[in-house]
């Protein structure tokens, strides 16, 4: 419990308040930027709003035409299905993620490429692998991109950290998990999606 000062002649206690400072709080956390911000420590999570962010619903989508594989869209739709922004001319986008303010990560998979694009549609950051299926921003701000047949996390000037080739895997999606394992989909011959857990696959990668 805080502690209080009693000043010389007053039953009021002065600098007493039952409230720890936000910095306090979360000193020493494990910061995750996206849409919002969010602090980690040990089993509790905070999280940081500005005031333009109170009252608002999201809801992030990416979008395919029936044929053609072009003209795909990732956009964001406000609290009455209204567009907030849009991206269109994007081949066949599977995955994406808001990744800071105006900047969003997406796997084109036609284009065989992870793209950091701002709300425009200009491109700030690229990697090319052969058919992304996932694309992810971590807490280190290394990018963990699942293609195909490969698990990959690379750093922004793009020096590999980790690489993971499965020549014989059909991965349908991949996510690196807050402890360092890696959620894996994928379909088996069937066309049945499994999913597996690779524990501590990559906890080398810093």
């Amino acid at each position: 419990s805080p502690s209080c000062t009693l000043p010389a002649g007053s039953d009021q206690p002065r600098n007493c308040s039952p409230w720890k400072s936000f910095s306090e709080v979360t000193k020493g956390a494990e910061v995750r930027s996206g849409i919002f911000t969010l602090y980690l420590k040990r089993d509790k999570t905070y999280l940081s709003l500005s005031p333009a962010q109170l009252g608002r619903d999201y809801l992030l989508v990416t979008q395919m035409p029936l044929a053609g594989g072009i003209n795909g869209e990732v956009l964001e739709l406000g609290p009455k299905n209204n567009v907030m922004w849009s991206i269109t001319g994007l081949r066949y986008p599977v995955d994406a993620q808001v990744i800071g303010p105006k900047r969003v990560l997406i796997a084109e998979y036609l284009n065989r490429r992870v793209i950091e694009m701002d709300f425009k549609g200009d491109i700030k950051w690229s990697y090319e692998i052969d058919q992304p299926v996932g694309c992810q921003l971590l807490p280190n701000g290394n990018f963990f991109i699942a293609g195909r047949r490969e698990l990959v996390e690379i750093t922004r000037d793009h020096k590999k950290k980790f690489s993971y080739t499965a020549p014989n895997l059909y991965i349908a999606s991949a996510r690196k998990m807050p402890n360092g394992d890696v959620l894996m989909g994928r379909v088996t011959g069937d066309a049945v999606p499994l999913f597996d857990r690779f524990i501590a696959m990559m906890q080398q990668a810093k």
